[in-house]
């Protein structure tokens, strides 16, 4: 007695499903999206050419929360929109943006220290030494809370290594 046709299909069909989800978890089980496994090869995460999906970056460091900002105040740095809840935001973004974007282009901090492009949470976020940083995740949260200058120093080495992390904010 051999081995169905059809049972030989679904093993196939799994095993391909199996590579898929590797490939687009970019190999990091804490990690559910990727969105490039490698280098970072543009400067911002943007989604629809926005950035951070819209919250105003601003917000996290004058209200101390996330919020999403309209697409009545925008402007355009390093090639990408950014929206702000208030024409006030908006100019303290145009006067000084290094200040107020987030590190690694608002990718996960966490990624970024092990060399991936993974998407960001903009509600996860924290400020540390005056510099907003987003995560993942909950879970990615804690791991990198649990030592956050080791992170964001290695963080930091695989940016400034990478094309389009060539600057920080």
């Amino acid at each position: 007695m051999g081995i169905s046709p059809t049972l030989i299909r679904l093993s196939l069909v799994v095993a391909i499903g199996i590579a898929i989800v590797a490939v687009y978890h970019g190999g990091d089980p804490l990690s559910p999206r990727a969105m490039a496994p490698a280098a970072f090869e543009t400067p911002v995460n943007a989604r629809n050419g926005v950035a951070i999906n819209g919250y105003d970056p601003v917000a996290y460091f004058l209200n101390g929360e996330a919020e999403l900002g309209s697409s009545t105040y925008t402007t355009v740095w390093r090639g990408v929109e950014w929206r702000f809840v208030s024409g006030r935001h908006l100019a303290l973004f145009r006067a000084q943006p290094a200040r107020y974007a987030p590190q690694f282009g608002g990718f996960s901090v966490y990624g970024a220290a092990q060399g991936k492009a993974y998407d960001a949470d903009p509600t996860l976020f924290d400020i540390i030494d005056g510099k907003l940083y987003f995560s993942h995740n909950e879970r990615v949260r804690d791991l990198w809370l649990e030592n956050p200058d080791g992170y964001i120093a290695e963080a930091d080495r695989v940016w400034r290594a990478s094309p389009g992390g060539d600057v920080n904010g």
